[in-house]
């Protein structure tokens, strides 16, 4: 993916630094953190969760791939975007800094920001394709409170 986000990683050794992917609007407000690196089936999965709240993941949102160890701190991520909503496909947001209590499905208002935690993308969309509804539904009714009034996003 080529592109002109630059992240500053955490002093690492050179065998621990990550391979980061990104993609979408850098002018994004909402930000979505993937454990797992960019596959088609699961982009295609985000992208029909989002579409159905009005939102177009590669032009309304900014995707970060392969946090699956997170080493980037969200002020460097957050620096210069000030992202409003930040959904977390299986990255605690402790590893990227923050220290907040939050509950897995359950979003968390906090400076003017909305956050939320869920499962990794890749189990949510397993159990769908195994006929299984718990995680998406959870998913989905948080996602909705979220996002109540899709054209304001």
């Amino acid at each position: 993916m080529d592109n002109q986000f630059h992240l500053t990683i955490f002093d690492l050794p050179a065998e621990k630094k990550p391979t980061l992917e990104w993609a979408g609007s850098e002018e994004a407000s909402i930000l979505i953190l993937l454990t797992h690196h960019a596959e088609a089936v699961l982009d295609e999965f985000l992208a029909k969760i989002f579409v159905a709240l009005d939102i177009r993941v590669d032009q309304d949102a900014f995707r970060l791939y392969g946090m699956e160890d997170p080493v980037v701190h969200f002020q460097q991520l957050d620096s210069g975007h000030r992202f409003r909503h930040v959904v977390s496909f299986g990255v605690p947001f402790e590893a990227l800094g923050l220290r907040f209590r939050y509950q897995p499905w359950h979003p968390v208002a906090l400076g003017g920001r909305t956050f939320l935690y869920a499962a990794p993308l890749a189990d949510i969309h397993r159990q769908r394709i195994q006929g299984g509804k718990e995680k998406a539904l959870l998913l989905w009714n948080a996602l909705r409170q979220m996002f109540p009034n899709p054209e304001k996003n």
